[in-house]
Order: structure tokens, then sequence, then C-alpha cells
């Protein structure tokens, strides 16, 4: 759904909404994050502070820190296996090789 749309929509959905945090509810009913939801929510005339916002793009932040976090992680963990398995192939060559000498 565009931005034109969701406006439109939004209008209604406001007066409609009995949620205790209407941040949350846009994102969610939108399907946006939270900071486009605080963008469009300020187009529609609420009154929304700037701290909020600053917390939201925090927060958002620190999700993308941890997501590059967990997949570093589990790229070393596909890694892992292959590294033993090469480990493990060279102590055998080195047993072979001493045990044939």
């Amino acid at each position: 759904m565009s931005r034109q749309a969701r406006l439109q929509s939004a209008a209604h959905w406001i007066k409609t909404y009995r949620g205790k945090n209407m941040i949350k509810g846009y994102a969610k009913w939108y399907g946006t994050d939270e900071i486009c939801a605080i963008i469009e929510l300020r187009m529609l005339g609420l009154d929304i502070g700037e701290k909020v916002l600053a917390e939201a793009r925090a927060k958002l932040a620190q999700k993308v820190k941890i997501r590059k976090m967990h997949k570093a992680r589990a790229e070393q963990a596909e890694l892992a296996p292959c590294e033993l398995i090469s480990e493990w192939e060279d102590i055998f060559e080195t047993q072979n090789k001493t045990t044939k000498e």
C-alpha cells in the first residue's frame, strides 16, 4: 500500500483505534516500521515529539546491529564444520605419513 493510500485510510483508522500504543498499532496494521508510522501519524496531525522519533531510530539501529551480529555468527557456524573436517584430514594425513615411515 502506498503512503498516499495509507494516509487516506488512516484518517478513519485513527478514529476507531482503541489500543494503548498508536505508533505500534499503526506500524502493525499498515506493515510499516515505527519510524514510518511516526512520520505518517505526524502528517495526519498527531503530536508526536522528537524524543519519541529519536527513540524509534535508536531502537531500529539496535535491531540492525543485532541482526548483523546474528548473521556473522551463523556464517561462522556454517564454516566451522568445514574447518573441522580440514583439521581432521590434516591429522589423518600426518598419521598416515608417520605410520608409513
